[in-house]
């Protein structure tokens, strides 16, 4: 080990400007430190996790009234908070149900004219509705920048119906079942496991 640097010591911590592949670390009393990385965007995304949920440096931009709209279009209430590492979902109760980490959405997307946010995670199409639709979007482009991701790319032109039926015809496309499983599915969504059917296909 040649420099171990305390989370609390961190002055400040990004991307260095000019560099796909370069993060900068400014440390107290120790000076300023530049890493080479292929992954810039995960070390920062995980680096700025464990900072903001164990020190009181790098706080989110706000958390927002929402509502997730789910496969089967049932709205579901709760809160959206733009960390410094991710979308974070709330229950109405302030209990964590998801986070969407911003090193791993695809594409993003709004319908101004239905308060509504989408964005493509892990191949899965999210969407949300929420009052303060352009705060929490100016908050996401923040972060995301903060972290080496200058442009997640953005859906054009697409309203919310249309992002509703897109997902909708995703979910069919996927091919005959070679073979299928009863399984139990464990999630922060329900206290209890979730009986589904697991189909390869």
């Amino acid at each position: 080990m040649t420099n171990k640097f305390p989370y609390e010591s961190l002055a400040s911590v990004g991307p260095e400007e000019n560099s796909a592949d370069q993060i900068k670390l400014d440390v107290t009393n120790q000076g300023v430190f530049i890493y080479q990385t292929a992954y810039r965007s995960q070390l920062l995304c995980q680096l700025f996790e464990i900072c903001s949920k164990n020190t009181k440096k790098f706080r989110s931009l706000g958390v927002f009234k929402s509502s997730r709209i789910d496969k089967n279009r049932v709205h579901v209430d709760g809160f959206l908070e733009a960390t410094p590492y991710g979308i974070v979902e709330y229950d109405k109760g302030n209990r964590i149900l998801q986070e969407y980490y911003y090193c791993n959405i695809a594409k993003i997307g709004t319908d101004p004219s239905q308060h509504a946010i989408f964005f493509e995670y892990s191949a899965r199409i999210k969407v949300f509705t929420l009052p303060k639709l352009e705060q929490i979007y100016i908050n996401i482009k923040t972060q995301s920048q903060a972290i080496g991701i200058c442009n997640i790319q953005y859906i054009p032109n697409n309203t919310l119906q249309e992002i509703l039926d897109i997902r909708a015809n995703f979910y069919k496309s996927t091919g005959s079942s070679v073979a299928y499983f009863d399984v139990h599915k464990l999630t922060r969504r329900s206290s209890r496991p979730v009986h589904r059917q697991l189909h390869i296909s």
